[in-house]
């Protein structure tokens, strides 16, 4: 109504003019014709304001109905991205610990080794002095038979023997072959005499004796000494495949940590990306509800119902 009074206003104000003018037309005519004017004009801007109205209203629709979609799919993934980095990081955890405990076993086992080591080759020091002492009075007990097979003389024979039996005392001459070595010994003469082959036959039975004694020593030294390596052998070699073996997890599970961080921090990356976008459409859907509401009292409704809708048709959004 407003509208029209001004209009009527200015067409009183055209037809003076126009009858000052000397127009030939009558004033009805002209009022008639200026209302007709008005008349479409106003239907005109009508029919634009309610086309426009109705796109404004499918905008907000459409777009409210868009960014719906893009909170639910964001949220969505915000989700699998904290479950994923849940995931990981319990895995980068479970690694490193992996990783220290394979570390101490590694260093744990070569130190085992090397005290192992050590002692062997102590008991291999200790072996080759043993040996060697039983080797050497193995052959001189040896030499001493040689001696009084051989018929040297008598001095000499007695001083071999002394060495002898004092080298196999000293080595561990049993109680019994002690006294019957020193029985024998008491009974040389100083010089020979009519029974020097009597004694000579009790010495000689003493050092064969010994001599088996001590030969059979040696084997058994020999014998224990490689049943010893033999073992420490074995040892090392499987301590030495559980080293490999540690090292070869500690390998595979610092490869797996450094795949599994790059994988962390990827996923850290996409939830910052994601959380700022999500956030973004949050902003904007508030705001857009807000301006639409405000804008036209019937799209508040319309955005209402079409969040309900939000996740079934979109056809009136796509017909509009």
């Amino acid at each position: 109504m407003a509208r029209l009074a001004v209009v009527l206003a200015l067409c009183a104000a055209v037809h003076a003019e126009r009858a000052s003018a000397a127009d030939t037309s009558s004033p009805v005519e002209r009022v008639v014709t200026l209302l007709k004017n008005l008349k479409t004009q106003v239907e005109t801007e009508g029919s634009e304001e309610a086309t426009n109205y109705d796109k404004f209203a499918c905008f907000c629709k459409k777009t409210n109905n868009k960014k719906v979609n893009a909170i639910d799919a964001g949220e969505t993934k915000k989700a699998g991205l904290e479950a994923t980095l849940t995931q990981k990081k319990a895995l980068a955890a479970q690694l490193t610990a992996d990783i220290q405990s394979l570390t101490g076993k590694q260093a744990s086992m070569e130190a085992s080794l090397e005290r192992a080591t050590e002692l062997r080759e102590k008991e291999r020091e200790t072996y080759e002095e043993t040996h060697a002492d039983t080797a050497s009075a193995t052959q001189g007990v040896a030499d001493a038979i040689s001696d009084i097979s051989g018929s040297k003389a008598f001095v000499q024979i007695k001083d071999k023997v002394k060495k002898t039996l004092a080298l196999a005392e000293s080595m561990g001459m049993s109680t019994a072959t002690k006294s019957r070595a020193t029985a024998l010994l008491q009974a040389m003469p100083e010089v020979p005499d009519q029974d020097y082959s009597f004694h000579a036959g009790g010495i000689l039975d003493l050092l064969k004796d010994l001599h088996k004694d001590w030969d059979a020593k040696k084997t058994s030294l020999e014998q224990e000494e490689q049943a010893a390596a033999d073992a420490f052998n074995k040892a090392a070699d499987a301590k030495r495949k559980e080293i490999d073996a540690a090292k070869s997890d500690i390998e595979s599970n610092t490869r797996r940590l450094k795949t599994t961080e790059g994988e962390i921090a990827t996923a850290t990356k996409d939830h910052t990306e994601t959380s700022a976008t999500l956030s973004d459409d949050k902003t904007y859907l508030a705001d857009l509800t807000e301006q639409c509401e405000a804008e036209g009292p019937g799209v508040g409704p319309a955005l209402r119902e079409a969040r309900r809708g939000a996740h079934g048709s979109h056809e009136g959004a796509e017909h509009h």
